[in-house]
């Protein structure tokens, strides 16, 4: 996280629990499980986002150069 940024400013959402029995969750017994979790999602949604920027750029730059190449003909 760059060091003029909040966690808030960061926080892309929530991970929301529900279940049909009372006291189903246990923060004890599944807290290391969802903090894992919710380590992994964060992995996986950075790695995302990186791939589909890289694209977008990769895109971009092939756009471009179709165009020079144009406008050199």
């Amino acid at each position: 996280m760059p060091p003029n940024t909040t966690l808030e400013e960061q926080c892309l959402g929530v991970l929301v629990l529900t279940s049909a029995d009372v006291n189903q969750f246990k923060i004890d017994r599944d807290g290391d499980f969802l903090q894992t979790f919710s380590y992994l999602l964060t992995i996986y949604v950075d790695s995302m986002f990186k791939i589909y920027m890289h694209d977008t750029v990769k895109e971009q730059n092939d756009n471009l150069e179709t165009e020079a190449d144009n406008n050199n003909e």
